[in-house]
Parts: C-alpha cells; sequence; structure tokens
C-alpha cells in the first residue's frame, strides 16, 4: 500500500463498530487504511464473515459473541483506545456512507483542536426524508436539554477527544448512546466544531436501525436529560 500524501495525523486513531457489514466493512476499513490511519473495529457479535473481513483488510478486532449494541461497541472502542495510548478517536460507521477522504480530512483538522469533540455535519440534500426528519429532531432535542444546536447530532463520522470521551457518564445504550454522549460532553465543558463533509448511500448499505424502538430510546435519552436541563454544564453528574 503506498504512503499516503498527507499523513494521517499520530495520536489519532480510527474506530469502527461493526455489525454485520460483510458487504462494505473491508471497503471502508481499506479506505481508512489507504490514508494511513490505525483502525480498531468492535465486531459486535456479527452473524456473517464481517469480523473476518475486517481483520483481513488490516483492523485489529476484538469480537463479541452477543449482539450489545452499538453504544456499548463505542465505549467499549473509547477506552480500548485510551488503554492503547491515543489522545483522539475518529469514528466511522461501517455501512460504507462516509467516504474515507472524507474522514481523513475530518482527522485532520480535528489534530489541531484536540481537546474539543468534532463532528462531521452530513450534507444531506439527497438522503432519504426518514433520515432528515429524524437529524431534525434530534438536533431540536439537543437544542432544548443543552442550549446549543448539534448541527448533525445523528453523525457517525466524529472526532472524540481522549481521556475525556472514554470517561463521560453515558447511560444510554444502541444508537441513543451518541445523542447522550454529545449532550454530555457539552455539559462537561467540552468544545463542539461543525465540519460539513459528504455522504453516500450505497445501494448495498446495511442499516440496523429500527425506526420505531430505537426512536423510543432516543426520545427516552431526551426526556431524561431534558429532566435535568439545569444542571451544571461542568462538574457533577459528567464524569464517571
Amino acid at each position: 500500500m503506498p504512503e499516503p500524501i498527507i499523513p494521517w495525523p499520530a495520536g489519532l486513531v480510527a474506530l469502527v463498530p461493526l455489525y454485520n457489514h460483510a458487504p462494505c466493512v473491508a471497503a471502508v476499513i481499506s479506505g481508512l487504511k489507504a490514508h494511513g490511519a490505525i483502525v480498531l473495529c468492535v465486531d459486535d457479535g456479527s452473524t456473517d464473515d464481517g469480523g473476518t473481513l475486517a481483520a483481513a483488510a488490516g483492523a485489529q478486532v476484538r469480537r463479541w459473541s452477543d449482539n450489545r449494541g452499538k453504544g456499548a461497541a463505542l465505549r467499549a472502542g473509547l477506552s480500548w483506545a485510551e488503554s492503547l495510548g491515543f489522545s483522539q478517536v475518529l469514528t466511522c460507521d461501517a455501512d460504507g456512507q462516509h467516504p474515507p477522504d472524507a474522514a481523513a480530512q475530518l482527522a485532520r483538522d480535528a489534530a489541531a483542536d484536540p481537546h474539543a469533540l468534532h463532528l462531521g455535519v452530513r450534507a444531506m440534500a439527497g438522503a432519504p426524508f426518514a433520515s432528515r426528519l429524524g437529524r431534525f429532531a434530534t438536533n431540536c432535542a439537543t437544542w432544548t436539554v443543552c442550549g446549543t444546536w448539534p448541527g448533525d447530532n445523528q453523525t457517525g463520522l466524529r472526532v472524540y477527544p481522549l481521556p475525556l470521551a472514554a470517561r463521560l457518564n453515558v447511560r444510554a445504550g444502541r444508537f441513543a448512546f451518541e445523542a447522550e454522549h454529545l449532550v454530555a460532553a457539552m455539559r462537561a465543558g467540552v468544545a463542539l466544531r461543525r465540519h460539513p463533509v459528504p455522504v453516500r448511500y450505497p445501494p448495498d448499505r446495511v442499516s440496523h436501525f429500527r425506526a420505531l424502538v430505537d426512536t423510543a430510546r432516543t426520545t427516552a435519552a431526551f426526556a431524561r436529560m431534558g429532566a435535568c436541563r439545569f444542571w451544571p454544564r461542568r462538574g457533577r453528574a459528567v464524569l464517571e
């Protein structure tokens, strides 16, 4: 594999949570590796060959025998990255919606501001209506509970600062984890940076988001956070 023209930032690792994404995960990991990234992959109990394909593509893979949800995979991956001594973690979904060039550019931009939480705000003009509506709703909910418009509460392309990101007290699991983690980070005083990024929806894209169940979980998380709207943004109840 040739050396990338612009090196991947030192101290920043890529994390790909995986669950039954065999058709696309190898391309995602190969794309990140082509830019010089070290890639960690948490296989969340896949029943296909996704974990094997991820390892063959060059990722370091941890496999679970049961499915625990995206939130558990991200939580474990953040702790894993911290234990390896990294100072930042770029997360990238395994479904192929994030172009590797966009992930690499976000990594380089985030490296210049290592203590902030960086969101890849997706250009969703061509995205399914349900996806656009869901993003708007969760953006509104985030603004309600913490007074900040996130831009893209649901994006899976982010750069988290360590060690703080691995130690925030986030109770929500599965797809609601990312929404609550963002609010917890801002309440802990972490600066939020927004970066416009392209997005693509390949025909073989695999999504495990369940509209009713996962929306209900996210709604419950926001209701709980809304009840604590006047918590101080720094200090108690945000760190484990």
